[in-house]
């Protein structure tokens, strides 16, 4: 019996370590009944109004430094805008931008906009650099910026919005557009809070960082 049961452990951590070597790698990602035609119809539109428009109207007007708080959280608002799929039950952008998407098109689309926001840091560090004629303070706000409203943001935001999604079901459809337009206000007003966070942390912090890099600079260089 003994034996039996040493032989299931074996067999179970072989298939658990078997099943966990297959699932690091994306070629294990399916696009199973997925519609193509609403994915990039979603994304087309995604691109046309917040990736192109608002830029070339930021930078037509030469609002600068609303342009690089705005670009760097071109993932906050695939974000916010994929709740529920979408409005109204569209699913234009259920794969727009998901951390726990499961196909390969929503991997590609999602590490584009990783991809798109890392343009806008890169964008920020060059604007303030020229504008400062310094490089340790653009990369100390870089910095900063990477942290807070990149990488810490997203599942917060998605996890308040579902639990007002919840709250919001006792008064409105689930797939009405008003309880999609509310669910997105507070996205947005949570994305509003962790950039004023981080424009809080940019003006006490960035002078101390940019002293810092510059000291580890000079003792590397």
């Amino acid at each position: 019996m003994r034996r039996y049961s040493k032989n299931l452990l074996i067999i179970y951590i072989m298939s658990k370590s078997n099943y966990l070597g297959e699932q690091r790698t994306v070629f294990s990602l399916k696009d199973e009944n997925l519609d193509y035609i609403k994915h990039y119809f979603g994304l087309m539109i995604y691109i046309i109004i917040f990736v192109i428009g608002i830029p070339y109207l930021l930078i037509k007007n030469k609002y600068w430094d609303i342009l690089s708080a705005y670009f760097p959280n071109l993932d906050l608002i695939a974000t916010i805008i994929g709740y529920h799929g979408g409005p109204v039950n569209s699913y234009i952008w259920t794969h727009l931008y998901n951390p726990s998407d499961s196909t390969i098109t929503g991997y590609v689309t999602s590490n584009l906009i990783n991809y798109l926001a890392l343009l806008g840091v890169i964008f920020v560090i060059i604007h303030y650099t020229m504008v400062s004629n310094n490089m340790f303070k653009p990369a100390a706000r870089a910095l900063i910026m990477l942290i807070v409203t990149y990488f810490i943001p997203s599942n917060f935001i998605i996890y308040f919005m579902n639990k007002f999604g919840k709250y919001l079901n006792r008064f409105f459809l689930s797939k009405s557009l008003q309880h999609y337009l509310l669910v997105l206000l507070l996205g947005f007003l949570i994305a509003v809070l962790f950039i004023s966070l981080e424009a809080v942390l940019i003006s006490n912090f960035v002078p101390i960082i940019a002293k810092i890099m510059k000291k580890i600079y000079k003792i590397l260089i």
